[in-house]
């Protein structure tokens, strides 16, 4: 009956471990997507925990596994709880630092949170670093847009580059052809300059 009953454990013991293996094992061979996903923004991608494919980051508070990292860049790390035989695990920051406080809101270390929609923005032991999610507003224009300026978009958060060329040319024209000053310059002076011929002004006189 003893030799049955350590029959029994030692059965037990294999299975678990294989188990075990079979949970915490990485693939053979790598098998990866042929196109690198597309992250949502101040997510990055890293390395799978067998280092076989690129991923999205998960971040905190989000599930997690050997397949799906948590953004160690931000601190974070898969915490499977007390079970060694877990498969899926929960992103927690790795130790307790610092808080944030970021426009009178407090911000724990690992949280992520967009302040505006310009901004995506990490609180990591007590400091707070943003990415721009318009860095289209950031770079200027190709060299073939010589008067750029950013414009609103209705219904969207980033502005966009439009380039005002027919107006600047008819300005730049007046200018050097009839000698106009352009319109800043009227709306300060206040007053009316007719244009004569030959591209001479009519100034205000002073009569004594």
């Amino acid at each position: 009956m003893p030799s049955l009953r350590l029959t029994h454990l030692v059965v037990v013991a294999i299975l678990a471990g294989f188990v075990d293996l079979a949970f915490s094992s990485c693939p053979a061979k790598c098998q990866c997507p042929l196109e690198v996903p597309k992250c949502a923004p101040g997510v990055g991608l890293v390395l799978d925990s067998c280092g076989c494919c690129k991923v999205c980051a998960k971040q905190l508070n989000e599930d997690c596994s050997k397949s799906q990292p948590c953004d160690h860049t931000k601190g974070l790390e898969c915490n499977f709880g007390a079970s060694s035989r877990a498969i899926k695990g929960i992103c927690r920051a790795k130790s307790e630092g610092r808080p944030c406080e970021y426009n009178s809101r407090i911000y724990q270390n690992g949280e992520s949170f967009q302040p505006n929609c310009k901004h995506q923005c990490t609180c990591i032991d007590g400091a707070v670093g943003c990415l721009p999610l318009c860095p289209q507003e950031l770079s200027l224009p190709n060299l073939g847009c010589p008067n750029p300026r950013l414009v609103k978009v209705p219904g969207q958060c980033c502005e966009e580059w439009v380039c005002d060329d027919a107006k600047d040319e008819l300005e730049e024209f007046l200018s050097k052809d009839f000698g106009m000053d352009n319109e800043g310059d009227l709306t300060s002076k206040n007053e009316f300059v007719p244009i004569m011929k030959g591209g001479h002004k009519m100034l205000p006189g002073k009569f004594s």
